[in-house]
């Protein structure tokens, strides 16, 4: 299956800067969370508008539950919204259009979609460390030029399984990791 489009320069660019992002957090690092773009928690001065506007996620140490995605944490790495990737119509807490922002990253595309940010894989990566896994996963597609064929061709119907993860990004896990 032939993909619609291939990424610009910049895209892959905000990919790269995006993986060497999550690799530079700690193993330890418990605001990472694939099953959402941006969960802010409790107590939290940080809206997702001004985290979007700014990278700053983590006002104050107790801060408490506050979590992102592979693309969530796109801000974090510098990679800060366009206007067009916010939503006038909605309050400032929910106004992100994730769906415009990830075209900073790829092209519109469900299984490249799936392979660096879907939210399965957060059930999946019990081995290692979330954030590492995706930064991972976006080292094997820039290397790679496109996901598996296996996950391309099998239409992601069973991305969660290890197969695929195992076969293809654990070579590209930080060494320490690995």
């Amino acid at each position: 299956m032939r993909r619609p489009c291939k990424e610009s320069k910049e895209q892959l660019a905000n990919l790269a800067k995006l993986a060497t992002h999550l690799e530079s957090l700690p193993a330890n690092y418990g605001h990472f969370d694939m099953s959402g773009f941006l969960d802010i928690g409790y107590g939290s001065d940080v809206t997702a508008a001004s985290y979007a506007k700014t990278g700053v996620l983590f006002i104050e140490e107790g801060t408490c539950g506050t979590t992102a995605c592979a693309l969530g944490h796109g801000p974090a790495a510098g990679i800060l919204l366009r206007e067009e990737d916010f939503d006038s119509r909605q309050c400032a807490a929910t106004s992100i259009k994730w769906n415009s922002y990830q075209e900073l990253f790829i092209c519109p595309d469900d299984v490249t979609w799936e392979w660096l940010f879907g939210g399965g894989w957060d059930e999946n990566q019990r081995t290692y460390p979330n954030h590492y896994a995706a930064a991972a996963r976006i080292k094997y597609y820039l290397d790679a030029g496109d996901v598996p064929t296996n996950f391309r061709d099998e239409k992601h119907d069973h991305y969660m399984d290890s197969e695929y993860f195992e076969e293809c990004s654990v070579p590209y896990l930080k060494k320490e990791i690995a």
